[in-house]
């Protein structure tokens, strides 16, 4: 981020060129706030320009989260001082008079930064009892220098009653933290997910509940079904604190399957069928699963699990009477990527979705939605938004399985028949299915909810063109703390990133240093959550729950989401980065440790890197290297782990370099990579192979693919499937997905355009083609 030299400090704040020029902000002094500059420089026996400099250097404390910023006189002089929490500050001032007496001058001038070249980047001067802060605005925000000059005055009020610097930084922590929004707490929930989808029940509409393809249930129906899996799972001796996986593909079901274990009293855990056998069994055991529920088509993986297991359609009808349950206990549990090499099951409790749904609702506004449309698995919490929005306060759901939103002219035609009030997705998926330049008929009537990932301002401004009168929203928030924590907003697309927006009503935003202390706003930092949207933690994992889930010294209970962030000037928090190495992989959240330790558990890989390297299209995507004595099998990796963390590349490497402090490192790595070298590669032979080849390779920004390489092999993903068909369907107007799909090699997928391949069966997408 740094483009000012301060001798090896690096400037914290992300430079904006095109805010150019200086400025200046100015306070004078009150009588009273002189008299206090000038008592405390006379007990000190220093002029009233030593204290400010000693105020200044403890602001600047705080703006570069270091101990070490040297200070400039005006006259060249440098002082250089290493702040220690038990520093007295009486010690400082006589030090700041020493060096202020050395320069010779009669009066301090503007005390800048570092080398002279830089002064003019951020400068405070004392004039006759005048604090005036000069500064370069590509460096620095206006908001944020206004927040530093109040941090000086704070400071010059409060410093009489410090002793030391931990006194000073507290006083402008506390200082700081006035300047923030205030936070809305609402009304407190005691109520579970259950007890508020039963009081819709029995509110006596009997709309439509939710709706998959041509299946439909209402909400008498939903309740009737919910009621028969929460009788069998009440036989089975399932109650309060059990957990039950779900296994079922994208329909009705899962609604079904949820419902009726908030009913009996347990939480559930939806697995994804889709994923490997040996990772679905391995994650019964990690959430400790007391029974399954699946379709027919999933039963047989679950013979030998010593488990029950209903097959959904096996359940009967009953009533739907939860029984009493906390508005504590658990309500669902997800998986997430696990920087052990194992995902994490996150708690997510009765009290915090309730309250996320009420939240959000409130957000939008008061004419809510009465449709919400869900495009993504059940096996993540994204799809909640729709999913909760919906059931809990009586609107209607569709659910779109994986077949459906791979296909834009398929999910055209099913918004056009039945068009919802609110839709939410990625970005990323939202790009793949406006590629073709048609975005308004894949938008909902009302409100847009992107989240998962960094929205591009460029995607923002096209949805907006196509549908100016839309709601469009930027939504935020990891799994620990409930779907989402803030939102933005949607209505200007200037500047470089759309912000992440600002907290709902009882949830708790900060931004911190390494320290844990509040930053000045426009200054990077980790984001904080806390408030009553918290998760419970990990499922038996408290060494991770410990790490992830602080208490700070007033008992405040907040969650580390290792998310770097700053707060703009209308008080949004804008997304940086991350502070570790987690990815977000098409909304999917991305562990490279996860990854690492699937792939040195295949023969022959001696070590391996994964890291996120953006492509041509403007998104990321998963690259390994690794050191390995034969060619790694991606196969084998695809029945280890999701498609999401397959990596896109694999590239051999003779080591894994590292820097000289023994991390690894990464620039170097990419060096490592060997140049692509045509080895055994078969040549597209006819005309319609090597256009269907041109496309593969500038989507998946190849030198070259053989003919009879298969699409997943070569990289190729859900989202880049997407891309692929929007490009041929501009020379086979009558493609469908499902011939994309059947035919993964470009030599067949050639054939099959050539000779007007027939529809492929109703399950299109194979396995390792997810959203």
């Amino acid at each position: 981020m740094s483009e000012v030299d301060l001798g090896g400090i690096g400037w914290p704040i992300p430079p904006v060129p095109e805010r150019d020029g200086s400025s200046e902000l100015s306070s004078d002094l009150d009588a009273d706030r002189l008299g206090h500059v000038t008592a405390l420089a006379r007990r000190a026996d220093v002029p009233p320009e030593a204290l400010i400099a000693v105020v200044w250097r403890l602001v600047l404390d705080r703006l570069f989260s270091r101990a070490d910023v040297p200070l400039r006189f005006a006259c060249g002089t440098t002082w250089a001082v290493r702040l220690h929490e038990g520093t007295p500050i009486l010690r400082l001032v006589v030090e700041a008079g020493s060096a202020l007496a050395a320069t010779g001058s009669e009066r301090m001038g503007p005390i800048g930064l570092g080398r002279p070249a830089e002064d003019a980047v951020l400068t405070l001067d004392w004039n006759d009892g005048s604090v005036e802060l000069g500064y370069a605005r590509k460096f620095v925000p206006d908001h944020t220098a206004e927040e530093l000059l109040a941090c000086v005055l704070s400071l010059v009020d409060g410093l009489g009653g410090c002793d030391v610097v931990a006194d000073a930084r507290a006083v402008l922590s506390a200082a700081i933290a006035t300047r923030r929004p205030p936070h809305v707490n609402g009304p407190r929930n005691t109520r579970t997910a259950a007890e508020v989808f039963a009081k819709v029940l029995k509110s006596g509409s009997d709309g439509i509940a939710v709706r998959h393809r041509g299946t439909a249930l209402t909400y008498s129906e939903l309740g009737e079904r919910a009621g028969g899996v929460a009788a069998w799972l009440r036989v089975h001796g399932i109650s309060g604190t059990d957990v039950v996986a779900t296994v079922l593909d994208r329909s009705v079901n899962p609604v079904v399957a949820a419902l009726g274990c908030w009913a009996a009293g347990a939480a559930y855990a939806h697995l994804d069928p889709e994923e490997p056998d040996g990772r679905i069994v391995d994650a019964l055991s990690r959430i400790g699963a007391r029974a399954v529920v699946c379709d027919e088509s999933s039963a047989p993986r679950f013979s030998d699990v010593g488990l029950p297991v209903l097959q959904i359609t096996d359940a009967g009808r009953a009533p739907y009477r939860p029984v009493r349950g906390y508005h504590t206990d658990c309500a669902y549990l997800v998986l997430t990527s696990g920087t052990t090499g194992r995902p994490k099951a996150v708690e997510v409790p009765h009290r915090a979705l309730v309250g996320y749904v009420d939240a959000l609702l409130e957000r939008i506004g008061p004419a809510l939605p009465a449709s919400f449309g869900t495009s993504t698995t059940f096996a993540s919490d994204l799809g909640n938004t729709s999913v909760y929005g919906a059931l809990l306060s009586g609107g209607r759901l569709d659910v779109y399985d994986r077949d459906l939103v791979l296909d834009p002219l398929a999910l055209r035609a099913e918004l056009a028949e039945h068009p919802v009030d609110l839709l939410k997705c990625t970005p990323s998926h939202l790009a793949a299915l406006t590629a073709d330049g048609d975005t308004a008929s894949v938008l909902p009537r009302r409100v847009l909810v992107v989240g998962g990932e960094a929205f591009p301002p460029a995607l923002a401004r096209r949805v907006l063109d196509a549908q100016p009168d839309l709601a469009l929203y930027n939504h935020y928030g990891p799994t620990e703390a409930t779907v989402g924590s803030l939102v933005h907003r949607v209505t200007s697309t200037r500047g470089p990133r759309i912000p992440i927006g600002t907290p709902l009503t009882g949830v708790v935003a900060q931004v911190v240093d390494e320290a844990g202390e509040p930053v000045v706003d426009g200054v990077p930092g980790m984001l904080l959550l806390g408030g009553r949207g918290l998760a419970n933690g990990y499922l038996a994992a408290g060494g991770d729950t410990d790490d992830a889930f602080v208490r700070s010294a007033d008992g405040t209970r907040w969650y580390r989401t290792g998310d770097l962030v700053a707060r703009n000037a209308d008080g949004d928090v804008e997304f940086l980065g991350r502070v570790d190495r987690q990815l977000k992989i098409r909304g999917h959240r991305v562990e490279p440790a996860e990854v690492e330790a699937a792939l040195t558990a295949l023969p022959g890989v001696a070590d391996a890197v994964v890291t996120g390297e953006p492509t041509p299209a403007g998104q990321v995507e998963l690259v390994a290297y690794v050191v390995s004595s034969s060619p790694v099998d991606l196969g084998a990796l695809r029945g280890r782990l999701p498609a999401a963390l397959v990596p896109a590349a694999v590239h051999p490497v003779t080591a894994i370099p590292l820097t000289a402090n023994g991390k690894i490192d990464f620039a170097g790595l990419r060096g490592e990579r060997p140049p692509d070298v045509e080895v055994g590669v078969d040549a597209p032979r006819t005309d319609t192979e090597r256009l269907v080849a041109s496309v593969w390779l500038t989507v998946l920004s190849k030198p070259r693919i053989g003919r009879d390489e298969k699409f997943l092999e070569v990289g190729g993903d859900s989202l880049k499937s997407l891309a692929v068909f929007g490009k041929l369907r501009r020379h086979y107007p009558a493609l469908t997905i499902a011939t994309l799909f059947k035919h993964p090699s470009i030599a067949e997928l050639a054939a099959a355009l050539d000779g007007a391949a027939a529809p492929a069966d109703s399950r299109t997408a194979p396995a390792g083609v997810e959203l």
